[in-house]
Order: C-alpha cells, then sequence, then structure tokens
C-alpha cells in the first residue's frame, strides 16, 4: 500500500497568480510504493492515479538524485532571495 508524503496543489509557472483564471495550477504528490518513490502531477481536481496525471517511479537512488537536484536548486535560489521581497507563498494545501 502506498504512503503519501506530500501531496499539494502548486501555482502554474506560467500564470502564478492565476490572474487569467486559465492556469488552476497542479497538484503534485510524493508517495513511497513498493520500495520506490512515486512523483505526480496533474490537472488539480483530477485524481493520482487517473489517466490525465503524469506519474514517475525513482528507485531509492534516484530519488536521492532528485533530492540533491532541490537542495542545490534552493541554495542557488536563496541568496537572491535574503534581505529582499521574495515570492510570495503560493502553495496551497489539497
Amino acid at each position: 500500500m502506498a504512503s503519501y508524503f506530500y501531496d499539494k496543489h502548486l501555482p502554474n509557472y506560467g500564470d502564478l497568480n492565476n490572474t487569467t483564471g486559465k492556469c488552476p495550477g497542479f497538484r503534485f504528490g510524493v508517495r513511497e510504493n513498493d520500495g520506490g518513490v512515486g512523483i505526480y502531477m496533474g490537472p488539480i481536481n483530477d485524481n493520482f492515479d487517473g489517466d490525465t496525471f503524469y506519474r514517475a517511479f525513482l528507485n531509492v537512488q534516484e530519488a536521492e538524485e532528485f533530492v540533491s537536484s532541490f537542495q542545490q536548486a534552493i541554495k542557488c535560489a536563496r541568496p537572491k532571495t535574503e534581505g529582499k521581497t521574495s515570492h510570495p507563498r503560493r502553495i496551497k494545501e489539497i
């Protein structure tokens, strides 16, 4: 049985605040299943396991590489926002 660790509503990069009303964002999730890590992304109101979702499966080593890339991106982004007005929080709970 899958264990969910992240399930959030993320903004659409093309219209972060959905001012056009055409970019509601995406549902993004991370779960462990069968000894691997699943990453899921699709339309905000659709089901993780539905036909409209993109799903990727990573083994443990691949998932560690993925996490490392996030950490590197954060390390690069952090100095650009320190002491400045940073981006507002746009992620929402599902």
